[in-house]
């Protein structure tokens, strides 16, 4: 018999994309209705949570320039992830809601009173995503001259995060949700001590496996329950009518994405802390010798399991899972997927968000899901029950 999973939902509080066909709020891309209806729909379907992701920088490695990202809309422009989530939780009624909140753009006491205050609002449906920077130019907007070492950033999100949680026992009433996406050494060390759930980029069941496991050793050795912290794994889904449907969407996306790098190529730089402007594209990634000074973890696994892919190839991929069919071929695949690897779920991360992918995940995958019995269809949230079931 299926064995239920967890499901939730990346997005950022930011324009879909600037030339998506399918997307006419772009010119009022701030405006809160879209996002409010997007999570009364995943409310309606049964998801655990939404992780609003945030960055407050605009970038320039690509080309040592903004120009990229301003006309891709990557990274920017961006709004408040807080401000937008208490609009998102005040419109539903069982779905979690994660910010975005930097340890390196808040102090301790501000963010518990802030996530403690929303925690309480929604009767314990608030979130924290803890993240520790990883541009200067963020930690510049902060008045910090230089990004801390990888290393000491993690040390101080670990006292940051103990101080977090004493003020909210301090303060009393609902705890809110704590996740976390370490992909480095040190990042999963802090989501094994401190996370209800963590993200992990993962291509394969293979890694899949090995990243769940070891988390789970790492929560046993600090004394926790290895089912208190629940690993949803990063899914593209190209969900379609018919399968052949499906599939011809995704490479039809991938197509683009080779034959024009610029945006796969801008995203890369941003997670390695380098431009990569001045490499060849169609030489495997593996033999530039780069060391991350961004996102570490994240570049450490993608060069890991590049093997002969060109830049090119990486930079359309971004290391991300993507399933591809009809509601009920990609419903299968998630299933087999989970079955080998034992749980915990999957944070989808659709190439646009717009009403059309929201529409076809919750009204057509999700339904699918439920029918086989690999998702709740109770109105109960699955990750805070699991959160009760292990701290009771």
């Amino acid at each position: 018999m299926t064995k239920p999973f967890h499901l939730a939902w990346f997005m950022e509080y930011a324009p879909a994309n600037w030339v998506d066909t399918y997307d006419s709020r772009n010119e009022r891309w701030s405006d809160p209705e879209f996002f409010v209806d997007f999570a009364r729909a995943l409310d309606r379907a049964c998801f655990d949570y939404i992780l609003v992701e945030d960055t407050s920088y605009i970038p320039n490695l690509h080309g040592g320039s903004m120009d990229v990202y301003l006309e891709r809309s990557v990274g920017v422009p961006k709004g408040d992830p807080a401000t937008l989530a208490g609009m998102m939780l005040e419109a539903t009624e069982n779905i979690v809601v994660c910010s975005t909140l930097s340890t390196n753009e808040y102090s301790p006491a501000l963010l518990a009173r802030m996530t403690s205050s929303m925690a309480r609002l929604s009767d314990g449906r608030a979130g924290w995503n803890a993240v520790t920077g990883f541009d200067v130019r963020a930690m510049q907007n902060y008045g910090l001259d230089e990004l801390p070492d990888h290393g000491l950033r993690y040390q101080r999100a670990d006292e940051f995060s103990k101080e977090v949680k004493q003020t909210w026992e301090k303060i009393g009433g609902p705890r809110p949700v704590v996740a976390q996406a370490g992909a480095s050494d040190a990042g999963r060390a802090f989501a094994a001590k401190h996370a209800d759930t963590i993200v992990c980029s993962a291509g394969t069941p293979e890694t899949m496996i090995e990243y769940r496991n070891d988390v789970r050793r790492r929560l046993v050795e600090e004394g926790r329950d290895p089912d208190a912290c629940k690993v949803l794994f990063l899914m593209i889904p190209f969900v379609e009518e018919t399968h052949e449907m499906g599939v011809a969407a995704f490479e039809a996306a991938r197509r683009h994405r080779l034959e024009d790098p610029t945006l796969g190529m801008a995203i890369m730089s941003r997670h390695a802390g380098y431009d990569l402007s001045g490499y060849d594209l169609d030489a495997p990634i593996a033999s530039f010798g780069i060391e991350a000074k961004g996102l570490k973890g994240l570049w450490s696994y993608i060069v890991a399991v590049s093997g002969n892919k060109t830049l090119r190839q990486v930079s359309a991929e971004e290391g991300i899972l993507s399933l591809a069919g009809s509601p009920e071929t990609v419903s299968q695949q998630m299933i087999d997927i989970m079955e080998e690897v034992g749980g915990d779920g999957f944070l989808l991360i659709p190439d646009d968000m717009t009403y059309r992918n929201v529409n076809r995940v919750a009204d057509g995958l999700v339904p699918e899901l439920q029918r086989r019995g690999a998702m709740r269809s109770t109105p109960r949230n699955g990750l805070l029950d699991a959160i009760a079931a292990t701290t009771a």
